[in-house]
């Protein structure tokens, strides 16, 4: 027979575990952000960072790039899985040979400087205005070596800044003019690139277990995101949707770099 105190005691554990299990109002939106975006991904394109920029506002500086990983991890795992006729290997191969280059760069030069939380929320900030306006398309090598440079260009500034996306895509359309080629390539591209940041920062100390819960949650947002967002492939006007989302990623963006640079003027 149980006694009451047992019973009381189950139940409080009980209740503690669903609240370790449940979201703040700040993660919740970040989920819903990371499957809208996952869908924008998967039928039009790079959406400018937009679920990075949104981590990067309520999450502390250091874990965003970690989480970013792991999250975009699995929306490209499933992207690349449901695209895989799409996937332009013969630029993935290279790309991936570049990116390791770029990471090992990229991570001993990261364990050497250890920027501050506010110089991070000022690059991160600095570099989605870059990604979102300048047109990288344009700045991408036209032949060559252009996926091995794009990739260890790319990896290096991904374990700083996280979403490298729209330069990769800019790369991937220097070779492929169709839509949906881009699309697909990219997201074996970006399946390499995020999966391998994982072990690196866990060698560099970063603690995912922190984040489980809000991981799990992700996890299973961008994968859903992912299924819609292919069934709405090529079926969604680009143009007025590219300019709303441009929109919010700079005032976000601004958002970043305003916090970054407050402490200076206090």
């Amino acid at each position: 027979m149980l006694h009451a105190g047992t019973i009381i005691h189950q139940e409080s554990d009980e209740i503690n575990s669903m609240q370790a299990l449940a979201l703040t109002p700040p993660e919740l939106l970040i989920v819903v952000v990371a499957f809208l975006v996952s869908i924008w991904n998967t039928s039009i394109g790079p959406s400018g960072a937009i679920t990075f920029v949104t981590m990067a506002t309520f999450l502390p500086p250091t874990a965003v790039v970690p989480i970013h990983a792991v999250t975009e991890t699995a929306a490209n795992a499933i992207r690349t899985t449901i695209l895989r006729d799409l996937v332009d290997w013969r630029f993935v191969a290279p790309f991936s040979l570049g990116g390791f280059l770029g990471f090992a760069a990229g991570a001993s030069t990261l364990s050497a400087i250890s920027p501050s939380e506010d110089l991070l929320r000022i690059m991160l900030g600095t570099f989605i205005l870059v990604a979102t306006w300048i047109p990288l398309a344009r700045l991408a090598p036209e032949r060559g070596l252009f996926a091995t440079a794009g990739g260890a260009i790319s990896s290096f500034l991904t374990m700083f800044v996280g979403a490298t996306s729209p330069l990769v895509a800019a790369v991937i359309g220097q070779r492929h003019g169709n839509h949906q080629r881009v699309i697909g390539t990219l997201a074996g591209c970006m399946l390499y690139q995020h999966s391998l940041k994982i072990p690196i920062f866990v060698g560099l100390g970063f603690s995912f277990a922190t984040y489980s819960h809000l991981l799990c949650f992700l996890v299973a947002a961008t994968m859903m995101g992912s299924w819609i967002g292919k069934m709405l492939l090529s079926g969604l006007p680009l143009s007025p949707l590219k300019h709303a989302f441009r929109l919010i990623i700079t005032l976000l963006a601004l958002n970043l770099i305003r916090q970054g640079l407050l402490p200076a003027f206090q």
